[in-house]
């Protein structure tokens, strides 16, 4: 009896020394867009996002597979093939998207290894996650202030998952190249003023500054007239006082007695009128904001006529760049534009750059061969123990 008890214990024991030490090497610390120090100890398999930019965010890192829950537009988000996942790999409608509409019971049901929130709307429902010990990070998304917060969300979603430096720089190259283009399309129109009105409820609310709809404006040439900050309801008149050359409007809060009712119609601007895909475009701070650029950038020109000046200020770009009318816009890109996106690198891309490139310098310094090393050591004596033993008895 002894000499078959004392081999299998020594072999379970060795066993355990080996899935400590993969588990120590996969463990990752981020810093959430809250401030709050998250250790994850393992690759998460069971996760919930609670906003569409962040379950974008997930697709476009090659990470949907981890998804067992998600926030009700989530669930319907046709980009990227999301909604057609969810319904076909049972992902759960967690309800939402804001904090008072997410059904609580459904994420505890759903035993998630990570949640991850927007910093904004799911604010509230930090103690919950703690009460019930829920892994959760929250992300800029919705509160993002700038093109670089969401460049760190994809950073930061990248670094929880292990995704490789490579993945998450051709995500972030891809919107960093749309904005280029778009910001070159506009080259030629001389001070383009605009305001972007995202609703009407006791006011009319508009992206002031501090606001990722702020920083894309003035990444593609446009003035954000704007001088409130962050999301703020105004009235006529100071909205007026801007003198706005173009207000950019969100189909889905108007009708035509609303904008009767709160005077836009008596002012002296263009009005942009966007659909629905538009305004998910426009309103996500995720990958799609790179074809938001170029949205906006199509639209506007469209209300402004013709360019004043037929040579735009690259020809590379006009010539290996088009613009289409559709919801999906296609850039053609050739090693000229790729090398012209490069030397016009904002500050941004060089930060999101960086934090990719720390993140990939850690794992990288992870002593894995050292662990495999001491692990296949202990395996070799706890064999050698096991055989001693088992001769002994």
């Amino acid at each position: 009896m002894k000499k078959n008890f004392y081999l299998p214990l020594a072999l379970f024991l060795i066993a355990l020394v080996v899935v400590s030490s993969i588990s120590y090497g996969y463990s990752v610390t981020v810093k959430d867009a809250l401030n709050r120090v998250v250790v994850i100890k393992t690759i998460p398999k069971r996760v919930i996002s609670l906003s569409p930019s962040i379950t974008e965010i997930m697709a476009s890192l090659g990470l949907l597979n981890k998804l067992v829950g998600v926030d009700s537009i989530s669930y319907k988000d046709p980009y990227y093939g999301i909604s057609e996942y969810c319904k076909t790999h049972n992902v759960t409608d967690v309800g939402g998207y804001w904090w008072s509409a997410i059904k609580t019971e459904k994420i505890i049901a759903l035993k998630p290894d990570l949640v991850l929130a927007d910093a904004g709307a799911h604010y509230k429902l930090l103690k919950f996650f703690e009460d019930y010990n829920l892994t959760v990070v929250y992300l800029h998304a919705g509160a993002a202030r700038s093109i670089e917060d969401i460049y760190t969300d994809i950073a930061t979603v990248a670094q929880i998952f292990n995704v490789s430096s490579t993945r998450v720089s051709e995500v972030i190259q891809s919107i960093e190249n749309n904005i280029t283009v778009a910001r070159q399309f506009l080259a030629p129109y001389k001070s383009i003023r605009a305001v972007v009105v995202v609703g009407f409820y006791e006011g009319i609310w508009v992206a002031g500054k501090a606001t990722f709809i702020d920083d894309l404006l003035s990444k593609i040439g446009v003035t954000n007239v704007a001088t409130t900050v962050g999301w703020k309801a105004v009235n006529i008149e100071t909205l007026a006082s801007w003198k706005p050359q173009i207000i950019i409007l969100d189909t889905s809060y108007y009708n035509n007695k609303t904008l009767t009712e709160y005077g836009l119609t008596k002012l002296n601007a263009k009005l942009v009128f966007l659909s629905k895909s538009e305004i998910d475009m426009l309103s996500r701070p995720g990958p799609l904001i790179g074809r938001a650029a170029l949205m906006l950038a199509q639209r506007i020109a469209s209300v402004l006529g013709p360019a004043p000046t037929p040579t735009p200020i690259t020809k590379t770009m006009v010539k290996t760049s088009t613009v289409t009318n559709t919801v999906s816009y296609t850039v053609t890109k050739t090693n000229t534009v790729t090398k012209t996106s490069t030397t016009t690198m904002t500050k941004e891309f060089a930060s999101a750059t960086t934090i990719v490139k720390t993140h990939t310098e850690t794992i990288e310094k992870t002593p894995y061969g050292l662990i495999a090393g001491i692990s296949i050591a202990v395996i070799l004596l706890g064999i050698a123990i096991g055989y001693l033993i088992s001769k002994r008895h």
